[in-house]
C-alpha cells in the first residue's frame, strides 16, 4: 500500500485546518509503516486521498481515473479553511460546491466525520459510498507540563500571563458570527478574545470584515493564521474555546480543542454533534445571548468543566486508530476496483 495524500496548498507557510488534517494522515501512515507521498507527480502510489477539492486537483483526479487508482475524498473537516472548504452558503443555507460533488461522484469512497455530514452529502446528491471516520488527533502534542511550549503563546503575542483569554477560530467571511463575537467581547472587558482565521483572502471577501473591525473593542484581537506551535500553546493556556459562527465549524480544530482539555462553548448549529453533546462534552446553545451567559457562568465557576469528558470522547481517535481505519478503507476500495 502506498498512498498519495494530496492537499493542494498554495500558501506553503499557512498552517490551518487542511494542513493539520494532512499532517495527521501522514502521521497515521508513519505509525503503521504505510508508505505515502504528497507529490502529485509520483507514479508509484495505489490510492489517492484528497483533503481539498479545487481546480488544482483536476490533473490528479484525471490521472487516477485513467490508471484505475481509487480516489478517496476526506471530506467536511476543514470548513474554516478557505483552501479546503467544501460547502458554500447561499442566503445562509449550506450547499455542497458543484465541483466537490462532481469529484465525490467520481471517487471510490468519501470519508466524513459524522452521521450528520453523511446525511448532508446524501441530500446534496453524492451517490458514492460514504464512510464515517473521525480525524486522528495526536494527544501527546498537548502536554501542559512542558513550560516552553506553554509559554509560546505569550512570547508570540507579547502579552502578560495575568490576563485571562478565550480563543475562537473560523473564517473572516462569516461577518455575522464575528459581529456576535464583538458583542460578547464588549460585554466582558476583563477578558481578552483571540480570533484566528485566514486573512489572505481576495479583497472583496475581506471588505465586510475590515469595516466591522474598525468598531471592535480593544479586548478583541483578530489574528491571521499562526503556526501550529503557537495555536497549540493558545489552546493549552486559554480559559475556553468559543464558537459563535453561523456555519459548520472546522471539525479538526474542535478535536484539537478537546485534546488540549479546553472547554467548548458553541453555537449548536455549527457543531457536528457526534462528539460534542450539550452538557455532556460541551455547552451548546442556539443564540448568542445564551452562549455569552454560558461563558460567564463557566468563567465564574458556576457550571462544571466538561473537558475531561470531551477528552475521553476524542481519546479513541488517536493516530494509530486513524491508521487502522485508513488501511481498512484501502482494502475496501481495492476490492471494489
Amino acid at each position: 500500500m502506498k498512498v498519495l495524500i494530496y492537499y493542494p496548498n498554495t500558501k506553503k507557510s499557512r498552517d490551518f485546518e487542511g494542513a493539520r488534517v494532512r499532517k495527521n494522515l501522514k502521521g497515521a501512515c508513519e505509525l503503521l509503516h504505510f508508505p505515502y507521498t504528497d507529490d502529485p507527480l509520483a507514479v508509484n502510489y495505489d490510492m489517492v486521498i484528497l483533503v481539498a477539492v479545487n481546480s488544482k486537483v483536476d490533473l490528479v483526479v484525471r490521472q487516477a481515473l485513467k490508471d484505475r487508482k481509487p480516489i478517496v475524498v476526506w471530506a467536511l473537516r476543514c470548513e474554516n479553511d478557505p483552501e479546503a472548504q467544501m460547502i458554500d452558503y447561499i442566503k445562509g443555507l449550506p450547499l455542497l460546491k458543484k465541483k466537490v460533488q462532481k469529484v465525490m461522484n467520481q471517487a471510490s469512497a468519501v470519508v466524513v466525520p459524522s452521521e450528520l455530514s453523511k446525511g448532508f452529502l446524501r441530500y446534496a446528491g453524492v451517490e458514492t459510498p460514504i464512510e464515517i471516520v473521525e480525524d486522528g488527533v495526536n494527544l501527546s502534542r498537548y502536554d501542559k507540563t512542558k513550560s516552553l511550549e506553554m509559554s509560546i503563546f505569550y512570547r508570540y503575542f507579547q502579552v502578560k500571563k495575568d490576563r485571562k483569554f478565550v480563543v475562537s477560530s473560523g473564517t473572516y467571511v462569516d461577518v455575522e458570527g464575528l459581529h456576535d463575537l464583538m458583542k460578547v467581547a464588549r460585554n466582558m472587558p476583563d477578558i481578552d478574545f483571540y480570533f484566528f482565521g485566514d486573512k489572505l483572502l481576495p479583497a472583496w471577501k475581506l471588505t465586510p470584515f475590515l469595516r466591522l473591525e474598525k468598531t471592535a473593542p480593544k479586548n478583541l484581537h483578530f489574528s491571521d493564521i499562526v503556526t501550529d506551535d503557537v495555536f497549540r500553546s493558545a489552546l493549552m493556556n486559554a480559559e475556553a474555546f468559543l464558537e459563535l459562527g453561523h456555519k459548520f465549524a472546522g471539525n479538526m480544530t474542535l478535536l484539537d480543542v478537546a485534546a488540549a482539555k479546553l472547554q467548548v462553548i458553541a453555537r449548536k448549529q455549527a457543531i457536528f454533534p457526534d462528539i460534542f453533546i450539550n452538557q455532556k462534552t460541551a455547552y451548546l446553545e442556539s443564540n448568542t445571548a445564551d452562549i455569552e451567559k454560558r461563558l460567564e457562568q463557566y468563567l465564574n465557576h458556576e457550571i462544571p468543566s466538561l473537558v475531561e469528558e470531551a477528552y475521553l470522547a476524542v481519546k479513541p481517535y488517536d493516530l494509530h486508530h486513524l491508521g487502522e481505519k485508513l488501511y481498512a478503507i484501502y482494502e475496501s476500495v481495492h476490492k471494489v476496483s
